[in-house]
Protein backbone atom coordinates (compact mmCIF):
# COMPACT_ATOMS: atom_id res chain seq x y z
CA UNK A 1 0.00 0.00 0.00
CA UNK A 2 1.42 3.37 -0.99
CA UNK A 3 1.75 6.20 1.50
CA UNK A 4 -1.55 8.02 1.91
CA UNK A 5 -3.64 5.19 0.43
CA UNK A 6 -6.78 4.44 2.41
CA UNK A 7 -6.91 0.81 3.63
CA UNK A 8 -9.99 -1.24 2.85
CA UNK A 9 -10.58 -1.89 6.54
CA UNK A 10 -10.84 1.87 7.11
CA UNK A 11 -13.92 2.02 4.92
CA UNK A 12 -15.41 -1.02 6.66
CA UNK A 13 -14.98 0.56 10.10
CA UNK A 14 -16.31 3.89 8.85
CA UNK A 15 -19.41 2.25 7.39
CA UNK A 16 -20.16 0.31 10.56
CA UNK A 17 -19.73 3.11 13.08
CA UNK A 18 -21.66 5.42 10.79
CA UNK A 19 -24.51 2.96 11.16
CA UNK A 20 -24.72 4.01 14.79
CA UNK A 21 -24.66 7.65 13.74
CA UNK A 22 -27.43 6.88 11.25
CA UNK A 23 -29.62 5.55 14.06
CA UNK A 24 -29.38 8.80 16.01
CA UNK A 25 -30.03 10.96 12.93
CA UNK A 26 -32.93 8.80 11.78
CA UNK A 27 -34.43 9.04 15.27
CA UNK A 28 -34.55 12.83 15.00
CA UNK A 29 -35.73 13.28 11.42
CA UNK A 30 -38.34 10.51 11.53
CA UNK A 31 -39.75 11.80 14.81
CA UNK A 32 -40.10 15.33 13.43
CA UNK A 33 -42.34 14.28 10.58
CA UNK A 34 -44.61 12.40 13.00
CA UNK A 35 -44.70 15.19 15.57
CA UNK A 36 -48.29 16.16 14.82
CA UNK A 37 -49.50 12.54 14.85
CA UNK A 38 -47.90 11.84 18.23
CA UNK A 39 -49.34 15.09 19.59
CA UNK A 40 -52.84 13.96 18.62
CA UNK A 41 -52.42 10.30 19.63
CA UNK A 42 -51.13 11.02 23.13
CA UNK A 43 -53.31 14.15 23.53
CA UNK A 44 -50.52 16.38 24.84
CA UNK A 45 -49.56 20.02 24.43
CA UNK A 46 -46.87 20.88 21.90
CA UNK A 47 -44.53 22.36 24.50
CA UNK A 48 -44.69 19.12 26.49
CA UNK A 49 -44.17 16.93 23.44
CA UNK A 50 -41.24 19.12 22.37
CA UNK A 51 -39.30 17.55 25.22
CA UNK A 52 -39.14 14.33 23.19
CA UNK A 53 -36.72 16.29 21.00
CA UNK A 54 -35.22 18.77 23.46
CA UNK A 55 -34.84 16.15 26.21
CA UNK A 56 -32.91 13.98 23.78
CA UNK A 57 -30.58 16.83 22.84
CA UNK A 58 -30.05 17.98 26.43
CA UNK A 59 -29.31 14.45 27.66
CA UNK A 60 -26.81 13.97 24.85
CA UNK A 61 -25.13 17.28 25.59
CA UNK A 62 -24.86 16.41 29.28
CA UNK A 63 -22.70 13.35 28.74
CA UNK A 64 -20.79 14.05 25.54
CA UNK A 65 -17.67 15.36 27.27
CA UNK A 66 -17.66 12.61 29.88
CA UNK A 67 -18.27 9.99 27.20
CA UNK A 68 -15.39 11.33 25.11
CA UNK A 69 -13.05 11.14 28.09
CA UNK A 70 -14.31 7.67 28.96
CA UNK A 71 -13.64 6.48 25.41
CA UNK A 72 -10.07 7.79 25.70
CA UNK A 73 -9.55 5.90 28.95
CA UNK A 74 -11.38 2.59 28.55
CA UNK A 75 -11.42 2.33 24.74
CA UNK A 76 -13.68 3.59 21.96
CA UNK A 77 -14.94 0.12 21.05
CA UNK A 78 -16.32 -0.55 24.53
CA UNK A 79 -18.03 2.82 24.73
CA UNK A 80 -19.47 2.54 21.23
CA UNK A 81 -20.94 -0.92 21.82
CA UNK A 82 -22.35 0.12 25.19
CA UNK A 83 -23.88 3.17 23.54
CA UNK A 84 -25.58 1.29 20.72
CA UNK A 85 -26.93 -1.30 23.16
CA UNK A 86 -28.41 1.40 25.40
CA UNK A 87 -29.82 3.19 22.36
CA UNK A 88 -31.67 0.00 21.44
CA UNK A 89 -33.11 -0.25 24.95
CA UNK A 90 -34.29 3.35 24.78
CA UNK A 91 -35.92 2.61 21.42
CA UNK A 92 -37.86 -0.29 22.94
CA UNK A 93 -39.11 1.98 25.73
CA UNK A 94 -40.31 4.55 23.19
CA UNK A 95 -42.01 1.88 21.08
CA UNK A 96 -44.16 0.65 23.98
CA UNK A 97 -44.68 4.00 25.76
CA UNK A 98 -48.35 4.39 26.77
CA UNK A 99 -47.99 8.08 27.65
CA UNK A 100 -45.82 11.10 26.94
CA UNK A 101 -43.91 10.76 30.22
CA UNK A 102 -42.53 7.34 29.30
CA UNK A 103 -41.91 8.48 25.73
CA UNK A 104 -39.82 11.40 26.99
CA UNK A 105 -38.03 9.00 29.35
CA UNK A 106 -37.17 6.68 26.47
CA UNK A 107 -35.95 9.60 24.42
CA UNK A 108 -33.71 10.72 27.28
CA UNK A 109 -32.21 7.20 27.39
CA UNK A 110 -31.61 7.48 23.66
CA UNK A 111 -29.98 10.87 24.17
CA UNK A 112 -27.72 9.63 26.95
CA UNK A 113 -26.66 6.63 24.89
CA UNK A 114 -26.06 8.74 21.79
CA UNK A 115 -23.59 10.73 23.91
CA UNK A 116 -21.52 7.57 24.12
CA UNK A 117 -22.24 6.55 20.56
CA UNK A 118 -21.48 9.67 18.52
CA UNK A 119 -17.98 10.73 19.72
CA UNK A 120 -16.74 7.14 19.97
CA UNK A 121 -18.00 6.39 16.44
CA UNK A 122 -16.06 9.32 15.04
CA UNK A 123 -12.98 8.40 17.10
CA UNK A 124 -13.04 4.82 15.78
CA UNK A 125 -13.45 6.06 12.22
CA UNK A 126 -10.71 8.70 12.33
CA UNK A 127 -8.17 6.43 13.97
CA UNK A 128 -8.74 3.96 11.13
CA UNK A 129 -7.96 6.61 8.48
CA UNK A 130 -4.60 8.11 7.43
CA UNK A 131 -4.19 11.59 8.93
CA UNK A 132 -4.22 13.39 5.59
CA UNK A 133 -7.62 11.89 4.70
CA UNK A 134 -9.48 12.60 7.92
CA UNK A 135 -11.36 15.55 6.44
CA UNK A 136 -12.69 13.12 3.83
CA UNK A 137 -13.61 10.65 6.59
CA UNK A 138 -15.60 13.32 8.42
CA UNK A 139 -17.33 14.25 5.16
CA UNK A 140 -18.32 10.63 4.53
CA UNK A 141 -19.37 10.23 8.18
CA UNK A 142 -21.63 13.26 7.81
CA UNK A 143 -22.88 12.11 4.39
CA UNK A 144 -23.94 8.75 5.77
CA UNK A 145 -25.78 10.59 8.51
CA UNK A 146 -27.46 12.57 5.73
CA UNK A 147 -28.67 9.27 4.24
CA UNK A 148 -30.49 8.72 7.52
CA UNK A 149 -31.75 12.29 7.36
CA UNK A 150 -32.94 11.71 3.81
CA UNK A 151 -34.63 8.42 4.61
CA UNK A 152 -36.06 9.65 7.91
CA UNK A 153 -38.94 11.82 6.64
CA UNK A 154 -40.26 9.55 3.85
CA UNK A 155 -39.52 6.24 5.58
CA UNK A 156 -40.78 7.50 8.92
CA UNK A 157 -43.88 8.87 7.24
CA UNK A 158 -44.42 5.58 5.42
CA UNK A 159 -44.06 3.61 8.65
CA UNK A 160 -46.54 5.92 10.37
CA UNK A 161 -48.94 5.75 7.44
CA UNK A 162 -48.83 1.95 7.26
CA UNK A 163 -48.69 1.29 10.99
CA UNK A 164 -48.18 3.82 13.77
CA UNK A 165 -45.49 6.23 14.96
CA UNK A 166 -44.27 3.42 17.22
CA UNK A 167 -43.03 1.57 14.12
CA UNK A 168 -40.22 4.14 13.86
CA UNK A 169 -38.79 2.98 17.16
CA UNK A 170 -39.15 -0.68 16.20
CA UNK A 171 -36.91 0.02 13.19
CA UNK A 172 -34.40 1.82 15.43
CA UNK A 173 -34.31 -1.21 17.71
CA UNK A 174 -33.52 -3.48 14.76
CA UNK A 175 -30.72 -1.16 13.55
CA UNK A 176 -29.22 -1.10 17.04
CA UNK A 177 -29.18 -4.88 17.30
CA UNK A 178 -27.54 -5.25 13.87
CA UNK A 179 -24.81 -2.68 14.58
CA UNK A 180 -24.08 -4.20 17.99
CA UNK A 181 -23.77 -7.76 16.68
CA UNK A 182 -21.56 -6.85 13.70
CA UNK A 183 -19.54 -4.37 15.74
CA UNK A 184 -18.46 -7.02 18.25
CA UNK A 185 -16.78 -8.83 15.38
CA UNK A 186 -15.39 -6.01 13.24
CA UNK A 187 -14.28 -3.25 15.59
CA UNK A 188 -10.83 -3.23 17.17
CA UNK A 189 -10.22 -1.44 20.46
CA UNK A 190 -8.60 1.98 20.30
CA UNK A 191 -5.47 2.85 22.33
CA UNK A 192 -6.20 4.01 25.87
CA UNK A 193 -4.73 7.03 27.59
CA UNK A 194 -3.60 6.87 31.19
CA UNK A 195 -5.19 10.22 32.07
CA UNK A 196 -4.10 12.63 34.74
CA UNK A 197 -6.41 11.95 37.64
CA UNK A 198 -10.12 11.51 38.04
CA UNK A 199 -12.36 13.54 35.75
CA UNK A 200 -14.40 16.35 37.30
CA UNK A 201 -17.68 14.45 37.34
CA UNK A 202 -19.66 17.14 39.20
CA UNK A 203 -19.40 19.72 36.45
CA UNK A 204 -21.20 17.45 33.98
CA UNK A 205 -24.50 17.31 35.90
CA UNK A 206 -24.25 21.03 36.74
CA UNK A 207 -23.79 21.94 33.08
CA UNK A 208 -26.66 19.66 32.12
CA UNK A 209 -29.04 21.26 34.63
CA UNK A 210 -27.98 24.73 33.46
CA UNK A 211 -28.68 23.92 29.80
CA UNK A 212 -31.97 22.26 30.75
CA UNK A 213 -33.12 25.34 32.66
CA UNK A 214 -32.33 27.66 29.75
CA UNK A 215 -34.22 25.43 27.30
CA UNK A 216 -37.12 25.09 29.76
CA UNK A 217 -37.48 28.87 29.88
CA UNK A 218 -37.46 29.04 26.08
CA UNK A 219 -40.08 26.29 25.80
CA UNK A 220 -42.34 27.36 28.68
CA UNK A 221 -41.72 31.13 28.61
CA UNK A 222 -45.06 31.92 26.98
CA UNK A 223 -46.98 29.94 29.61
CA UNK A 224 -44.90 31.09 32.58
CA UNK A 225 -44.52 34.68 31.46
CA UNK A 226 -41.12 35.91 30.26
CA UNK A 227 -40.76 38.24 33.23
CA UNK A 228 -42.16 35.84 35.82
CA UNK A 229 -40.16 34.86 38.89
CA UNK A 230 -40.09 31.27 37.64
CA UNK A 231 -38.43 32.21 34.35
CA UNK A 232 -36.03 34.74 35.87
CA UNK A 233 -35.15 32.41 38.74
CA UNK A 234 -34.39 29.55 36.34
CA UNK A 235 -32.04 31.76 34.33
CA UNK A 236 -30.26 32.95 37.49
CA UNK A 237 -29.72 29.37 38.64
CA UNK A 238 -28.46 28.42 35.17
CA UNK A 239 -25.98 31.31 35.12
CA UNK A 240 -24.77 30.40 38.62
CA UNK A 241 -24.22 26.77 37.65
CA UNK A 242 -22.35 27.69 34.48
CA UNK A 243 -20.12 30.06 36.46
CA UNK A 244 -19.41 27.22 38.89
CA UNK A 245 -18.48 24.91 36.00
CA UNK A 246 -16.01 27.49 34.69
CA UNK A 247 -14.53 27.97 38.16
CA UNK A 248 -14.08 24.24 38.74
CA UNK A 249 -12.58 23.85 35.27
CA UNK A 250 -9.92 26.42 36.15
CA UNK A 251 -8.87 24.58 39.31
CA UNK A 252 -9.45 20.88 38.63
CA UNK A 253 -6.48 18.82 37.34
CA UNK A 254 -8.76 17.00 34.88
CA UNK A 255 -11.47 19.58 34.14
CA UNK A 256 -14.83 18.97 32.57
CA UNK A 257 -14.12 21.88 30.20
CA UNK A 258 -10.56 22.43 29.02
CA UNK A 259 -10.51 26.22 28.99
CA UNK A 260 -7.23 26.14 27.05
CA UNK A 261 -9.11 24.79 24.03
CA UNK A 262 -11.45 27.75 24.16
CA UNK A 263 -8.46 30.05 23.72
CA UNK A 264 -7.77 28.50 20.30
CA UNK A 265 -9.51 30.77 17.81
CA UNK A 266 -10.23 28.01 15.29
CA UNK A 267 -11.77 25.70 17.88
CA UNK A 268 -13.72 28.38 19.75
CA UNK A 269 -15.22 30.09 16.70
CA UNK A 270 -16.05 26.86 14.85
CA UNK A 271 -17.66 25.34 17.96
CA UNK A 272 -19.78 28.44 18.61
CA UNK A 273 -20.78 28.47 14.94
CA UNK A 274 -21.67 24.77 15.19
CA UNK A 275 -24.28 25.59 17.85
CA UNK A 276 -25.76 28.42 15.78
CA UNK A 277 -25.79 26.40 12.57
CA UNK A 278 -27.36 23.36 14.21
CA UNK A 279 -30.04 25.54 15.85
CA UNK A 280 -31.16 26.62 12.39
CA UNK A 281 -30.92 23.10 10.99
CA UNK A 282 -32.91 21.59 13.84
CA UNK A 283 -35.51 24.33 13.60
CA UNK A 284 -35.87 23.77 9.86
CA UNK A 285 -36.37 20.03 10.24
CA UNK A 286 -39.07 20.48 12.85
CA UNK A 287 -40.77 23.49 11.25
CA UNK A 288 -40.94 22.43 7.60
CA UNK A 289 -43.02 19.22 8.06
CA UNK A 290 -45.26 20.99 10.61
CA UNK A 291 -45.88 23.78 8.10
CA UNK A 292 -46.83 21.39 5.31
CA UNK A 293 -49.20 19.52 7.63
CA UNK A 294 -50.80 22.35 9.59
CA UNK A 295 -50.91 25.16 6.99
CA UNK A 296 -51.22 23.35 3.67
CA UNK A 297 -53.07 20.33 5.09
CA UNK A 298 -50.67 17.71 3.73
CA UNK A 299 -50.66 14.21 5.15
CA UNK A 300 -47.74 12.75 7.06
CA UNK A 301 -46.44 10.74 4.10
CA UNK A 302 -46.67 13.67 1.67
CA UNK A 303 -44.92 16.03 4.09
CA UNK A 304 -42.14 13.49 4.56
CA UNK A 305 -41.43 13.39 0.85
CA UNK A 306 -41.96 17.13 0.64
CA UNK A 307 -38.72 17.86 2.53
CA UNK A 308 -36.60 14.93 1.33
CA UNK A 309 -34.83 17.01 -1.33
CA UNK A 310 -32.85 18.83 1.37
CA UNK A 311 -30.99 15.86 2.90
CA UNK A 312 -30.53 14.29 -0.53
CA UNK A 313 -28.81 17.46 -1.72
CA UNK A 314 -26.74 17.47 1.48
CA UNK A 315 -25.69 13.90 0.75
CA UNK A 316 -24.65 14.79 -2.80
CA UNK A 317 -22.30 17.60 -1.75
CA UNK A 318 -20.99 16.50 1.68
CA UNK A 319 -18.17 14.27 0.40
CA UNK A 320 -16.72 16.66 -2.22
CA UNK A 321 -16.89 19.45 0.35
CA UNK A 322 -14.91 17.26 2.73
CA UNK A 323 -12.23 16.93 0.05
CA UNK A 324 -12.15 20.72 -0.35
CA UNK A 325 -11.71 21.03 3.40
CA UNK A 326 -8.66 18.76 3.17
CA UNK A 327 -7.19 21.32 0.75
CA UNK A 328 -7.55 24.10 3.33
CA UNK A 329 -10.85 25.79 2.48
CA UNK A 330 -12.50 25.46 5.88
CA UNK A 331 -13.36 29.12 6.41
CA UNK A 332 -14.84 29.69 2.96
CA UNK A 333 -16.98 26.56 3.16
CA UNK A 334 -18.32 27.34 6.63
CA UNK A 335 -19.10 30.98 5.86
CA UNK A 336 -20.53 30.16 2.43
CA UNK A 337 -22.64 27.31 3.79
CA UNK A 338 -24.03 29.48 6.59
CA UNK A 339 -24.96 32.27 4.18
CA UNK A 340 -26.52 29.82 1.70
CA UNK A 341 -28.72 28.10 4.29
CA UNK A 342 -29.63 31.50 5.71
CA UNK A 343 -30.68 32.66 2.23
CA UNK A 344 -32.87 29.57 1.87
CA UNK A 345 -34.69 30.29 5.13
CA UNK A 346 -34.99 33.97 4.27
CA UNK A 347 -36.54 33.04 0.93
CA UNK A 348 -39.14 30.88 2.64
CA UNK A 349 -39.87 33.64 5.15
CA UNK A 350 -40.48 36.14 2.34
CA UNK A 351 -42.31 34.07 -0.28
CA UNK A 352 -44.27 31.24 1.35
CA UNK A 353 -48.02 31.91 1.72
CA UNK A 354 -51.13 29.91 2.54
CA UNK A 355 -51.74 29.25 -1.17
CA UNK A 356 -48.28 29.40 -2.76
CA UNK A 357 -46.94 26.61 -4.93
CA UNK A 358 -44.70 23.91 -3.47
CA UNK A 359 -42.63 23.85 -6.68
CA UNK A 360 -41.74 27.53 -6.51
CA UNK A 361 -41.63 28.36 -2.79
CA UNK A 362 -40.70 25.18 -0.91
CA UNK A 363 -38.78 22.81 -3.18
CA UNK A 364 -36.17 25.34 -4.45
CA UNK A 365 -35.40 26.52 -0.93
CA UNK A 366 -35.18 23.01 0.55
CA UNK A 367 -32.65 22.18 -2.19
CA UNK A 368 -30.73 25.39 -1.47
CA UNK A 369 -30.80 24.59 2.25
CA UNK A 370 -29.43 21.10 1.55
CA UNK A 371 -26.65 22.53 -0.61
CA UNK A 372 -25.64 24.98 2.12
CA UNK A 373 -25.72 22.37 4.88
CA UNK A 374 -23.76 19.95 2.69
CA UNK A 375 -21.18 22.68 2.17
CA UNK A 376 -20.74 23.61 5.82
CA UNK A 377 -21.83 20.82 8.17
CA UNK A 378 -19.04 18.29 7.46
CA UNK A 379 -16.45 21.08 7.73
CA UNK A 380 -17.45 22.36 11.17
CA UNK A 381 -15.95 19.36 12.96
CA UNK A 382 -12.70 19.18 10.99
CA UNK A 383 -12.38 22.98 11.12
CA UNK A 384 -12.77 22.99 14.89
CA UNK A 385 -10.18 20.23 15.38
CA UNK A 386 -7.62 21.60 12.94
CA UNK A 387 -5.20 22.88 15.62
CA UNK A 388 -6.06 20.39 18.37
CA UNK A 389 -3.28 17.92 19.33
CA UNK A 390 -4.29 14.27 19.43
CA UNK A 391 -3.89 13.92 23.18
CA UNK A 392 -6.79 16.38 23.56
CA UNK A 393 -8.83 15.11 20.65
CA UNK A 394 -11.43 13.20 22.67
CA UNK A 395 -12.38 16.10 24.92
CA UNK A 396 -12.26 18.61 22.04
CA UNK A 397 -14.56 16.42 19.96
CA UNK A 398 -16.88 16.06 22.94
CA UNK A 399 -16.98 19.83 23.50
CA UNK A 400 -17.73 20.46 19.83
CA UNK A 401 -20.52 17.87 19.80
CA UNK A 402 -21.93 19.32 23.01
CA UNK A 403 -22.29 22.67 21.27
CA UNK A 404 -23.98 20.89 18.39
CA UNK A 405 -26.53 19.27 20.71
CA UNK A 406 -27.18 22.51 22.55
CA UNK A 407 -27.87 24.14 19.20
CA UNK A 408 -30.36 21.40 18.33
CA UNK A 409 -32.27 22.00 21.56
CA UNK A 410 -32.18 25.75 20.99
CA UNK A 411 -33.59 25.40 17.46
CA UNK A 412 -36.53 23.32 18.69
CA UNK A 413 -37.17 25.86 21.44
CA UNK A 414 -37.22 28.74 18.92
CA UNK A 415 -39.74 26.98 16.67
CA UNK A 416 -42.08 26.10 19.54
CA UNK A 417 -41.77 29.55 21.10
CA UNK A 418 -42.63 31.32 17.82
CA UNK A 419 -45.40 29.11 16.42
CA UNK A 420 -47.04 28.62 19.82
CA UNK A 421 -48.46 25.75 21.80
CA UNK A 422 -51.59 25.00 19.80
CA UNK A 423 -52.29 23.51 16.42
CA UNK A 424 -53.69 26.77 15.00
CA UNK A 425 -50.38 28.42 14.07
CA UNK A 426 -50.65 30.80 11.10
CA UNK A 427 -48.44 31.11 8.06
CA UNK A 428 -47.07 34.34 9.54
CA UNK A 429 -45.90 32.40 12.61
CA UNK A 430 -43.87 30.03 10.45
CA UNK A 431 -42.50 32.89 8.35
CA UNK A 432 -41.39 34.64 11.54
CA UNK A 433 -39.70 31.45 12.77
CA UNK A 434 -37.79 31.04 9.51
CA UNK A 435 -36.79 34.70 9.58
CA UNK A 436 -35.40 34.31 13.10
CA UNK A 437 -33.39 31.25 12.05
CA UNK A 438 -32.10 33.11 8.98
CA UNK A 439 -30.80 35.86 11.28
CA UNK A 440 -29.12 33.19 13.44
CA UNK A 441 -27.31 31.87 10.37
CA UNK A 442 -26.27 35.36 9.37
CA UNK A 443 -24.75 35.84 12.82
CA UNK A 444 -23.07 32.42 12.46
CA UNK A 445 -21.40 33.56 9.23
CA UNK A 446 -20.35 36.82 10.89
CA UNK A 447 -18.69 35.00 13.80
CA UNK A 448 -16.72 32.80 11.43
CA UNK A 449 -15.72 35.65 9.10
CA UNK A 450 -14.51 37.79 11.98
CA UNK A 451 -12.78 35.22 14.22
CA UNK A 452 -11.90 32.04 12.33
CA UNK A 453 -8.36 32.34 10.85
CA UNK A 454 -7.79 31.92 7.17
CA UNK A 455 -7.68 28.19 6.61
CA UNK A 456 -4.61 26.25 5.68
CA UNK A 457 -4.24 22.75 4.32
CA UNK A 458 -5.73 20.40 6.88
CA UNK A 459 -3.55 18.14 8.89
CA UNK A 460 -6.70 17.06 10.70
CA UNK A 461 -5.63 15.56 13.99
CA UNK A 462 -1.89 15.43 14.16
CA UNK A 463 -0.06 12.31 15.30
CA UNK A 464 1.03 12.38 18.94
CA UNK A 465 4.52 13.60 19.67
CA UNK A 466 7.13 10.92 20.10
CA UNK A 467 8.24 10.13 23.59
CA UNK A 468 11.48 8.59 24.68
Amino acid sequence: MTQGEIPRRSWLVLGLVSGGQMATTFASSALNVGFGVIESDLDVERTTLAWTISGYAIAAAALLLTAGRTADRVGGRRVFLAGIAAFGIGSVVCAIAPNVELLVGGRIVQGLSSAALIPSSLTLALQAFPVQHRGLAIGVWGAIAAVAGASGPPLGAALIDIGTWRSVFVVLTAISVLVFVVGRTVLVETPRSAGAGRLDVWSGPMASVAVGLVIAVLLQGQDWGWSSMRAIGALIVAATLLAAVVGRSRRHPTPFVDLGLLRQSRFASASAATALFNAATSGFWLGAPLFLQSIWGWGVLASGFGVVASPLTHLTFAVPMGRLADRGHHKGLMVGGSLTTGAALAGMALLVTETSSYWTTILPFTILFGFGSGMAWPVFTSGALLDVPQDKYGQANGMNLTMRQFGAALGVAVIVAVIGNSGDATVDDFRTAWAVLAVVLGFCALVLAAIYPTARRSTAVRPPARTS
